[in-house]
């Protein structure tokens, strides 16, 4: 008997009859049900009757916790792990040739002269002999073994894959059949890896198993016990349970929860897996080539030790019941369609070579040849009668990959790199839709990290703070949809839930009513354009340091939300009356007092003691916005009313007042005058509790990381007045200097491409809004061709392929018609002369530079890794040279000291103390005092002087 559920095990686990000196124990479960659930256990109770002997029943109840992982629902939250059966193995002698093969259940060994299926043993010539003519004079029941085997089916689509062949019998008395088995067992195919059968593990599903397992052994616990004390006890299953976790805790470890920097990493946490043994629980290597189509190709894991090691699924690829895995395909219509993993493998799917996804044709490639992959080769053909399929771009494409255009036309290990930064980015107050975005960049919006509607009905009201959704589900009758406004990331970093509705919309269950602040529209925006110049500046830039103007700063500002909860104790605190008015929309300045009051403490005690003074020392207490705060506004204001306070008090007064004004909005909300929040039963010492939400933004600073999308990650060692930039003839002020020769060391082809594209995008916008579309009529219709030929006019296009002051153009991953030579014909065709290379002008002397220089715009994002959250230096502390130096990983030396460490010491005022050590003179010193002396210089340097 297999039970399916946890409770449906434990009532039968307890329900139990044991014989005992006095009669029969006996315990007959009444319930067993879930109680609580958190993302850490789900908590379930256990009552039971138990009856002891002849005496009088009585009732026993306790509790026991199961361990959850993200949700009760692992297998979407969490990192999938996949558990490898090899369906062929093979053995190999000292001098490693081949000399056997398994095929579960199978193992053949003509060297050794041995067969072995199941549990009987044949010899090999026997056998052979008796396959090859079945009229041998042999005892039948002997060979009966052989006439009744049957391969299992994933050993015959491994065996499709390693031999390339379309039929294969599962018998093995089929010639063809133990033909391809001696091949394979005597060697003929040793230099392909061996396929893999991958399994999906679920640990609920899992735990169920091991307790199904282990039922005979709970029994007799439970049997026993129930014998001695007449008695049952949580122990018998929780002990269990803590035995099956902690069996299983190298996969434990795997686990990520959704929880995550964006939107993005949300998404790809579901498309992601790790390949372990199933025997001995390590990570394998999954590069085998039979796995094309399941795993994408690009996004892997950043570690070079962990490439191949753990990867994303592609787009393409789902885990249906059973872990049946399908793929997505184009049909010879362009219709997609999902399709088994095994037709996939075995059927001709043509290459993305021969495609043109824009305008959904097909076209010959540079050979002059169709290219198609079938059982994970690839072959070149002249015509298109065998293709059965056309190759989905999402199959070679992971979640952080598909927003990448033209990836190849980068260097892929910068490819890789960019995947894992796409999935780092944060919000900022400047990003936007991409100007050159892919055709997947606006599919991401139906992820798991929006909040979905489960009525359906008319939005009629969103309150104030942007949290909560009135909806009418009929005349006269409201329900809400409300969230938690603020995801904080295991990245030092939070997200802000922000309404996708407005009042009047209706809505059905399942759609997005509220998604975080990484969309615009229904667009993933994490990018920033900024007027990128390929110079520099002085010799402030670095091997992979930008320098950046403070607009360009401004504009990567992460939003964030600063929570204050100010509790009041009776007796102990003075209010001063000039803080009892701030109010949601309030705008504050970075040096703003938010509130202020003076707080009771008891004095020190040794002069309490002397003085005999028991009363309360009062000191101010002023609460401010965070360091590097700017553009601050409040969001909400909550002011909680004990309801025992002394009403006749000028505080009371005081209080009521600036409750009242803050409940306004929420009462209108709720259309009740009398509407006020419920006092926190756990803060019955206090008099009020004032709650107060501001939304601000962290600034951009020296230390923290950008990259661009082709992967030019790097701090920013220079944040410089605008003044001292470079401008355009046109008048534009330059924002970035990339120093070009860290462009070229990346090999990041991209990163010219993209400066390339966005300057005949904004030429293109220009023209279009001045009227003259005609005369950049054959770029537009190369750029568009995704767009019917009679909606190609102005009014549509700048309707819905413009943003801001750009054309957007639609480039995918794995676009074929976009180069850099056809880029640079359409730049002349819009009057862009010299490939987009113009003379600028210096900013501090007006002068002229007589190089052209490129200049265009590249998209940057803010990474997660923020300066303050490094480190915690403040000039307030006390450091030495052992306690800094000492810190990190422990190793002799101390963690190194480098431009991002000394730049964080000089974010939290600490320049002071850098310069005090760097002065000591030892090698562990060094590194720390090489790289202030290089920041200080390159600080210093006059900026007056010419290019």
């Amino acid at each position: 008997m297999y039970y399916s559920s946890i409770e449906d095990f434990a009532k039968y686990l307890y329900t139990a009859k044991a014989n005992s000196r006095l009669g029969y124990n006996v315990s007959e479960v009444q319930s067993v049900t879930k109680v609580s659930s958190t993302l850490q256990s789900t908590k379930y109770k256990v009552v039971s009757k138990i009856t002891a002997g002849a005496s009088s029943p009585r009732m026993r109840e306790f509790t026991f916790d199961v361990p959850q992982l993200g949700n009760n629902n692992t297998y979407q939250v969490s990192i999938n792990i996949g558990i490898i059966n090899k369906c062929v193995k093979l053995y190999t002698s000292r001098n490693n040739t081949v000399i056997g093969a398994a095929f579960k259940g199978l193992y053949i060994s003509p060297s050794k002269d041995k067969v072995y299926i199941g549990s009987s043993k044949f010899n090999f010539n026997e056998v052979d002999m008796f396959i090859k003519d079945p009229t041998i004079d042999v005892p039948a029941e002997k060979f009966k073994v052989i006439q009744d085997f049957e391969l299992k089916d994933k050993v015959i689509e491994s065996l499709k894959l390693i031999v390339d062949k379309d039929f294969i019998s599962n018998k093995i008395t089929d010639l063809d059949t133990w033909k391809i088995l001696l091949d394979v067992a005597s060697g003929k195919y040793e230099t392909d890896i061996t396929p893999y059968d991958i399994e999906m593990f679920d640990y609920q599903k899992g735990l169920l198993y091991h307790l199904n397992s282990e039922r005979r052994k709970l029994r007799d616990r439970v049997y026993s016990r129930l014998n001695q004390n007449a008695n049952i006890y949580e122990s018998t299953i929780a002990n269990s349970i803590k035995s099956y976790f902690l069996g299983n805790l190298a996969m434990l470890n795997m686990v990520q929860y959704t929880q995550d920097t964006n939107p993005l990493t949300m998404l790809s946490q579901s498309k992601k897996i790790f390949f372990l043994d199933y025997k001995s629980l390590k990570k394998v290597p999954v590069n085998s080539i039979y796995l094309d189509g399941i795993l994408d190709p690009i996004r892997t894991s950043e570690s070079v030790n962990l490439i191949n090691i753990k990867n994303e699924i592609s787009l393409a690829c789902n885990f249906g019941a059973n872990t049946a895995i399908t793929i997505k395909v184009f049909d010879k219509d362009f219709n997609e369609v999902d399709i088994p993993i095994d037709e996939y493998h075995n059927s001709a799917i043509l290459s993305y070579d021969n495609i043109n996804y824009r305008t959904k044709t097909l076209k010959l490639n540079k050979e002059g040849k169709y290219k198609y992959v079938k059982r994970c080769r690839y072959y070149s053909t002249d015509s298109l009668d065998d293709i059965k399929y056309y190759r989905h771009q999402s199959s070679m494409l992971s979640a952080s990959t598909a927003l990448m255009p033209m990836i190849n036309k980068n260097d892929v290990t910068r490819d890789l790199l960019q995947a894992h930064f796409n999935t780092q980015a944060i919000p900022v107050k400047g990003a936007m839709p991409s100007i050159i975005h892919t055709s997947y960049s606006d599919k991401l919006h139906d992820n798991t990290s929006n909040i979905k509607s489960s009525i359906t009905g008319k939005v009629v009201d969103i309150n104030a703070a942007g949290d909560k959704v009135k909806v009418e589900v009929a005349e006269g009758e409201y329900e809400y949809i409300s969230t938690e406004k603020v995801v904080k990331t295991k990245n030092h970093t939070n997200n802000i839930y922000i309404p996708n509705v407005k009042v009047g919309d209706t809505i059905s269950e399942g759609d997005v009513v509220f998604h975080l602040n990484s969309f615009k529209g229904n667009e993933l925006a994490m990018n920033v354009p900024l007027l990128t110049a390929f110079t520099t500046l002085r010799g402030r830039e670095d091997e992979d340091g930008y320098v950046m103007s403070q607009s360009a700063a401004k504009k990567l500002s992460h939003p964030k939300l600063m929570n204050l909860k100010i509790k009041l104790q009776k007796g102990k605190y003075i209010l001063d009356p000039v803080y009892l008015n701030i109010k949601s929309g309030d705008h504050l300045d970075m040096d703003s007092v938010i509130f202020s009051y003076e707080q009771g403490v008891p004095p020190y005690e040794a002069t309490a003691h002397i003085l005999d003074r028991k009363e309360l020392v009062f000191k101010k207490v002023d609460y401010t916005l965070p360091k590097y705060s700017d553009g601050a506004e409040v969001d909400r204001v909550m002011i909680h009313i004990n309801p025992t306070v002394d009403t006749t008090t000028e505080d009371y007064t005081k209080m009521k007042s600036w409750q009242d004004e803050s409940l306004k909005s929420d009462r209108e909300f709720y259309s009740n005058d009398m509407y006020i929040p419920k006092f926190p039963a756990e803060y019955s010492d206090c008099d009020y509790v004032i709650e107060i939400s501001i939304t601000y933004y962290n600034q951009f600073k020296l230390s923290d990381k950008i990259t661009n999308r082709a992967s030019n990650k790097g701090l920013v060692v220079t944040i410089a007045p605008d003044e001292e930039f470079p401008m355009t003839q046109d008048g534009k002020r330059v924002e970035v200097i990339l120093p070009a020769l860290a462009g070229a060391s990346r090999k990041n082809t991209y990163t010219v491409l993209e400066c390339k594209l966005t300057k005949l995008s904004e030429k293109m916008y220009q023209i279009i809004k001045s009227g003259k579309i005609d005369t950049i009529r054959s770029i537009v219709d190369f750029m568009y061709q995704e767009v019917p030929e009679d909606l190609r006019t102005a009014e549509y296009l700048l309707a819905n392929k413009s943003v801001e002051n750009f054309m957007r153009f639609t480039i995918d991953p794995f676009d074929t018609e976009v180069d850099d030579e056809k880029i640079n014909e359409l730049l002349e065709l819009a009057g862009i002369p010299n490939e987009g290379r113009e003379i600028l002008i210096d900013g501090p002397t007006g002068r002229r530079i007589r190089t052209p220089i490129l200049v265009g715009y590249n998209e940057y994002m803010r990474l997660h890794f923020i300066a303050e959250e490094k480190m915690t230096a403040t000039p307030g502390t006390t450091y030495t040279s052992k306690t800094v130096m000492g810190v990190g990983r422990h190793k002799p030396g101390g963690q190194k000291f480098g431009e991002m460490e000394t730049h964080a010491l000089m974010a939290h005022g600490a320049e002071g103390y850098i310069s005090e050590i760097s002065m000591k003179d030892n090698k562990k010193d060094a590194r720390l005092r090489s790289a202030f002396t290089n920041i200080m210089m390159r600080l210093a340097t006059s900026t007056s002087e010419d290019d």
